[in-house]
């Protein structure tokens, strides 16, 4: 919905990461960044980004990991998720899903195919707009 916006709240701490990554996070999502520091416990920044933007949020995302020096690849929706596992050989370290990942399946749906057709668990970390209480138990119950 426009001018609605999720928030998204990261700490760091000795982990050498830099307001440039922050800087360019938020201008790659046309975000709304405030930080707090506390000298001794670290900084916690906050990221205001634009809910209706799944492909802003998605860059955003993927920015942030390879600043961090991860490789990623990303997907977005659950069929394409599908093939760019079937292409990549199921190489993958971790995943992060949007529970909304498409209209065919939901983003744990996707996980649980992927888990299925590669043979192992993955470790994911599965993002939900909608946190009723029915829908965070779906996504627990989904392992």
């Amino acid at each position: 919905m426009p001018g609605r916006s999720a928030h998204i709240a990261f700490h760091a701490r000795a982990k050498g990461l830099g307001l440039s990554i922050v800087d360019r996070i938020a201008r790659l999502l046309a975000a709304e960044i405030t930080f707090r520091s506390r000298d001794g416990r670290g900084s916690r920044f906050s990221i205001s980004v634009p809910l209706d933007d799944a492909q802003s949020l998605r860059s955003g995302l993927q920015l942030l990991l390879e600043g961090w020096g991860y490789e990623t690849v990303a997907a977005g929706f659950c069929e394409e998720a599908l093939d760019l596992g079937a292409r990549e050989g199921w190489r993958f370290d971790a995943m992060v899903a949007d529970h909304r990942l498409g209209a065919r399946l939901s983003g744990t749906q996707t996980v649980n195919e992927i888990h299925a057709r590669s043979g192992r668990k993955v470790p994911t970390i599965v993002i939900a707009g909608d946190t009723s209480p029915d829908r965070i138990v779906d996504i627990h119950a989904s392992g």
